[in-house]
């Protein structure tokens, strides 16, 4: 049986690369671009780095695992005294769009957090899928969604790079805050117009 194993994300000795883009950025477009260029390094530890976006992101408590740990049971996992959200991460070395793979990790990792009880959550929070790119607008994945939620009533969200570096603009820059209402149960494509709202 595979544990729960969690690396502070702060401990992170590249954790100021968001603060460095920021100041040497003058527009949002310029900001997202560069650092996605940034984190498309195929040597840097990914999964560490989606950590420290999480975290400038607005998320209290984001965890995530070292790369290709195959003994933890989650990528990523934002934790809370309520709603905890685990994570299922594709690095550019896996696949650069988010796929039907992820998505059945996605689900396997809602059933067993619900099930083993790591952290405290509920049916209705979402499980989040992270890639570089959404899939494509008429894949299979989409339903497959949509399938896990007329189902098992499971919220599968998808985020890509592009999105969540935005957000971090907007929450850095923009006097805008997380939407954790909105995050806590979104299913399906990220809408990003809903997932900040101001301070």
């Amino acid at each position: 049986m595979k544990k729960l194993c969690i690396k502070n994300s702060n401990d992170n000795h590249n954790g100021d690369f968001v603060e460095r883009y920021l100041q040497q950025c003058s527009t949002k477009t310029q900001f997202v671009r560069e650092v996605s260029d940034y984190l498309s390094d195929l040597k840097i530890e990914f999964y560490e780095y989606i950590g420290v976006l999480l975290k400038h992101a607005g998320f209290l408590k984001p965890h995530v695992t070292r790369e290709g740990d195959v003994n933890c049971r989650f990528d990523a996992t934002i934790i809370d005294s309520t709603y905890t959200i685990p994570i299922e991460i594709k690095s550019p070395r896996e696949d650069r769009e988010i796929n039907i793979k992820a998505i059945r990790q996605a689900f396997e990792n809602k059933i067993v957090l619900l099930s083993r009880k790591f952290y405290p959550s509920t049916p209705e929070t979402s499980s989040l899928a992270l890639a570089f790119k959404y899939p494509a607008q008429r894949s299979d994945v989409y339903e497959l969604v949509d399938d896990i939620k007329n189902s098992f009533g499971y919220n599968i969200g998808l985020i890509d790079i592009t999105d969540l570096v935005s957000i971090v603009y907007d929450v850095k820059r923009c006097g805008r805050k997380l939407n954790l209402d909105y995050f806590n149960t979104f299913q399906g494509k990220l809408e990003y117009e809903k997932a900040t709202i101001k301070e």
